[in-house]
């Protein structure tokens, strides 16, 4: 299960969430209101080490190696 970075569409506040599936709904912790994803953020590999040329966005990756 991956660890995917959202910001909230009302109040701005940015978070790391724990995610089943990459497009599950999330929902801020502070207010409620639904979540977006952030695609810029770090993404790390299995390993821990930051991948190079990694845009974050998993649905057209072939894997962090």
């Amino acid at each position: 299960m991956p660890i995917l970075q959202y910001i909230c569409e009302k109040c701005g506040f940015e978070f790391d969430e724990l995610v089943k599936c990459h497009t599950d709904d999330i929902f801020c912790p502070k207010c409620g209101a639904r979540a977006k994803r952030v695609w810029s953020g770090k993404v790390f590999s299995a390993t821990g080490r930051q991948k190079k040329n990694c845009s974050g966005h998993c649905a057209g990756c072939d894997g962090c190696k």
